[in-house]
């Protein structure tokens, strides 16, 4: 017995041609990557509870986050982040990121 595959791959859903190599290879979605810096960012308030978080991410991914921004705090506040900040850096590639917790 065999079933009929109904949606793309998962690799396909969460990913996206590259543009800058006319579409040979892939890369990230920003949806994909700002789940991965919400994960970062609750494992760093797990790991340091009540201490300000700082996200320095690529200009696109502080967008995302900016017009989403409602959504996101509301989320992360239920999970114990209070304090949050988004910081654009001059990286362009979306996957790199970095997460702190301050003073």
């Amino acid at each position: 017995m065999t079933r009929k595959r109904i949606r793309d791959p998962l690799a396909k859903r969460i990913t996206e041609d590259c543009r800058r190599c006319d579409g040979h290879g892939r890369r990230k979605t920003v949806e994909t990557v700002a789940v991965e810096v919400l994960r970062r960012v609750e494992r760093a308030a797990a790991a340091a509870p009540g201490k300000p978080i700082t996200v320095r991410a690529a200009p696109v991914m502080v967008r995302w986050f900016e017009a989403h921004s409602d959504e996101v705090r509301s989320s992360l506040s239920r999970r114990g982040v209070s304090q949050l900040r988004f910081e654009a850096t001059t990286e362009q590639r979306r996957e790199i990121f970095n997460v702190e917790t301050g003073p």
